[in-house]
């Protein structure tokens, strides 16, 4: 949904939860993925504790892939590995991860098993599709 800031007196896209939890401007407060500066798009493998591929995530930060990596693995017992990364201007990233999020059932494993990111993961059946995707719209 659309909300005005009347700190940076912006039109912001905003969760109606978020607004109703009273969180923060993005611009103002820099929390969330701002669509403004550069963005990564990437794609990580997910494995259990003995290296077995579980699961694969997309998702964008404004970080490094490796870094928002680094953040899934102090929050869970699973692993996670970088397998492709694409940096560009936020919108763009954002579009590209949005067609793709259409396009693949999400949320493969449950919350339980990994809070941070867990309903932007997916079935493994479906990685050539997410990689061709990317390739496709990265142009």
């Amino acid at each position: 949904m659309k909300m005005f800031c009347n700190l940076c007196e912006e039109i912001i896209d905003k969760r109606a939860g978020d607004a109703v939890s009273g969180s923060n401007c993005i611009n103002c407060f820099g929390v969330g993925f701002n669509k403004k500066i550069d963005g990564t798009l990437y794609v990580l493998k997910i494995m259990d504790s003995i290296g077995n591929v579980i699961a694969y995530k997309i998702g964008i930060t404004n970080k490094t892939a490796e870094e928002r990596c680094r953040t899934i693995n102090k929050s869970t017992t699973l692993h996670c590995e970088v397998i492709y990364s694409y940096s560009a201007i936020g919108s763009k990233v954002q579009k590209i991860e949005s067609i793709i999020k259409k396009s693949i059932e999400r949320a493969y494993l449950n919350k339980e098993l990994m809070n941070d990111g867990s309903t932007e993961t997916f079935n493994p059946t479906h990685i050539f599709h997410v990689i061709h995707l990317i390739f496709e719209h990265a142009k």
